[in-house]
């Protein structure tokens, strides 16, 4: 083998190891928000509706009895 193709071969394990690790970082960070979002009662259910096909402006309107939000850790920041 020659030099460029063991390059080539090292480049592609080490891209493949990056992968690895990043595709189990989001499957442990999904699993964080789940957990999370287990014990959440803030839930909005919302349908948005296009019928012109020009530029629309969406407001979003919230309900008169707010729950104070729980404070938000870096991992579900991170994960979101």
């Amino acid at each position: 083998m020659t030099i460029l193709t063991l390059l080539f071969v090292t480049a592609g394990l080490v891209s493949f190891a990056v992968l690895a690790r990043s595709c189990a970082a989001a499957i442990a960070a999904f699993g964080t928000l789940r957990r999370a979002l287990a014990h959440c009662d803030d839930v909005v259910v919302a349908r948005v509706t296009i019928s012109e096909q020009r530029a629309t402006c969406l407001r979003l309107v919230s309900s008169t009895q707010l729950t104070p939000r729980a404070p938000q850790s870096d991992e579900l920041r991170a994960a979101a």
